[in-house]
């Protein structure tokens, strides 16, 4: 892909994306099959929204945002932090697809995991990895294994945090059972569609600050160190369902 940039420019590689896609997915389209039979009649259903002023749902979902604010700051910065330290473009790409291939296996052991825990544990033990994964791992690297290894974990932890909505609307309809799961998935991914727009200008703004550079140590000094921290305490805040349960706001 990022060849294909470079030699082509992004406009002919979007478009040579697409083709190949539409030929690669369009043939398995005749093997999809509905899972539960046709209904030989349909009745409408009043949408039951009552669920949205239930804490149960809320305060999983502010979490949800939370993290969404931060989640995407390394795949959008890694590649230009890479370079500031001195590595190659292609270098910079890896990093990426570690964090991509990362959250592959992360939505797999998420999703497993909240099979047998409650979605609030699930939640604060991916949110705390990404979270030392962020601090630790990005805030300490200046070299390629280190970015490379902050990646693989940020994607195992954060990468797969979604997987966590199956468990999020499995509580709601516990307390709920009117409630749509389609329209509680819809209400998730639009509580990180928030958090995925409003990352884009406030790293820009913290990026623009260049605090600590020059002053601090490693990561933390060369200019992202204000991006460093952002990012792990919102992944940390993925975690805050869990306390809010302990303490009975749940």
């Amino acid at each position: 892909m990022s060849a294909l940039l470079t030699q082509f420019g992004f406009r002919t590689t979007l478009r040579a994306y697409s083709v190949v896609l539409v030929v690669l997915a369009l043939p398995l389209l005749y093997f999809i099959r509905p899972r539960l039979p046709l209904a030989q009649t349909l009745m409408q259903r009043r949408l039951d929204f009552s669920f949205l002023r239930t804490s149960i749902f809320w305060i999983p979902q502010a979490a949800n945002v939370a993290q969404g604010l931060g989640y995407f700051i390394p795949n959008i910065y890694l590649p230009t932090y890479a370079k500031s330290q001195g590595m190659t473009g292609t270098e910079g790409t890896v990093m990426l697809a570690l964090v991509n291939m990362g959250g592959v296996f992360g939505a797999i052991w998420i999703g497993a995991l909240t099979d047998r825990m409650h979605v609030s544990s699930v939640m604060a033990i991916c949110s705390l990895g990404a979270a030392l994964a962020v601090f630790v791992f990005w805030g300490l690297a200046v070299s390629l294994p280190m970015l490379c290894l902050f990646s693989l974990l940020y994607g195992l932890t954060a990468g797969g945090f979604t997987a966590n909505y199956t468990g999020i609307v499995q509580r709601v309809k516990e307390q709920d059972t009117a409630a749509d799961t389609g329209m509680i998935f819809g209400f998730l991914a639009a509580g990180r569609g928030i958090g995925a727009l409003s990352s884009g200008p406030l790293s820009e703004a913290l990026l623009h600050l260049q605090a600590w550079k020059g002053e601090a140590k490693l990561g933390y000094g060369t200019g992202y160190g204000l991006l460093i921290v952002f990012t792990g305490i919102t992944a940390a805040a993925g975690g805050t369902s869990f306390i809010a349960r302990r303490i009975g706001w749940e």
